[in-house]
């Protein structure tokens, strides 16, 4: 079936284009399947995804229009220019490198794969090579073994850029903010915000990227963790990792473990129906300190 498809879609399109079925894991597990359309000598090909158990004639519909609107945003030469000066010069890897936390779940798969990836509490460091900003996405490509090995990579820099570059591209902002921000983007009325009180407002932060990706990672940044105090004014902090692109912070204000135990209960809630399972990081609550010193609940 799906020879037929590609056979098809490549008609569709009317160009000579290799058009090949690929079953993709993702985060967590998640399995996708979609067909990767690569043009002679194209490094940088785009893959679109369908969904099992669609009709032929959808999929051969959802993957023409898929990659006419991929051509349409995006220049392919362009970013084939650009992923081949990436690796030409060690400098511009480690300028465009940054850290990516995923759930512990995935480090047997990582280790299966050949992916550089270092512990971190109950989490992994993946680390992520930016091949250009897409449209309001990011295209990267995951540093592994092999790439290592071929350009000579020097990890401890990887380390050190991957976290100067997310410190660099780090959006810190009011939970209110946010909400009245990802409003105005869909373009529905913030108004309802309006009456939050300014006490409220700064109550909660959501620390997030300029791209909107990893920002999970200021996890590991205890300069921002510190920041986060000062912001909050209190020597204890939860911090909420809401998905493997944000973390949420908000301060610890009982002493009892009432507040953790909603907090707990409400992690587990939502990853469980809202976040999307390749997006999912933990279902842990973490407490920060002001002495620097971070546990899980």
């Amino acid at each position: 079936m799906e020879q037929t498809i590609a056979k098809r879609i490549n008609e569709e399109l009317g160009i000579n284009v290799n058009v090949e079925n690929v079953t993709v894991t993702k985060n967590n597990g998640v399995v996708l399947h979609g067909f990767n359309i690569r043009k002679d000598g194209e490094m940088v090909a785009p893959t679109i995804y369908y969904e099992e158990g669609w009709e032929e004639d959808k999929i051969v519909d959802v993957v023409t229009k898929g990659y006419a609107e991929c051509n349409k945003r995006n220049d392919t030469k362009k970013l084939q220019e650009h992923f081949t000066e990436l690796f030409d010069d060690l400098n511009n890897i480690y300028s465009n490198v940054i850290p990516c936390v995923v759930s512990r779940s995935n480090a047997e798969d990582l280790d299966m794969r050949g992916i550089i990836h270092d512990s971190y509490f109950d989490m992994e460091i993946m680390y992520r090579i930016k091949i250009d900003d897409l449209n309001n996405t990011i295209g990267t490509t995951i540093l592994s073994k092999p790439m290592v090995e071929h350009y000579d990579i020097d990890m401890n820099l990887i380390r050190e850029h991957a976290s100067k570059n997310l410190r660099d591209s780090l959006v810190i902002n009011t939970m209110k903010n946010t909400l009245v921000e990802m409003c105005e983007r869909i373009g529905k009325d913030p108004s309802e915000f309006d009456d939050v009180s300014e006490e409220t407002a700064n109550y909660m932060y959501m620390i997030s990227t300029q791209s909107t990706y990893y920002g999970a990672s200021a996890i590991m940044l205890e300069d921002v963790l510190k920041d986060m105090h000062d912001r909050l004014g209190t020597d204890e902090i939860y911090i909420i990792p809401s998905s493997i692109h944000e973390v949420i912070v908000l301060p610890k204000v009982d002493e009892d473990d009432e507040q953790t135990q909603y907090l707990k209960e409400l992690i587990n809630s939502i990853n469980a129906t809202e976040v999307a399972p390749e997006d999912r990081l933990t279902d842990s609550l973490y407490i920060h300190r002001a002495d620097g010193k971070m546990t899980i609940v």
